[in-house]
């Protein structure tokens, strides 16, 4: 798990492999780290999970798509 705090736009992200975003307490781990960072709940939580496959195939086929 990856966070990075983005305090001009007031946001906490959290970047997740695909193994940490199908654990059973994925969220309320989530919660608990939000938080901490940010007591006040004045920031934007955002969850970003990565995917199941193959990326450079995945991005060939959204080119041929687009094209």
């Amino acid at each position: 798990m990856r966070i990075s705090i983005d305090h001009e736009e007031k946001m906490l992200l959290f970047w997740l492999t695909h193994e940490e975003s199908s654990h059973p307490d994925c969220n309320e781990i989530i919660n608990e780290i939000a938080a901490q960072y940010c007591p006040e709940q004045t920031y934007r939580t955002i969850v970003f999970q990565s995917g199941q496959g193959d990326y450079v195939e995945n991005t060939k086929a959204l080119l041929r798509h687009n094209i």
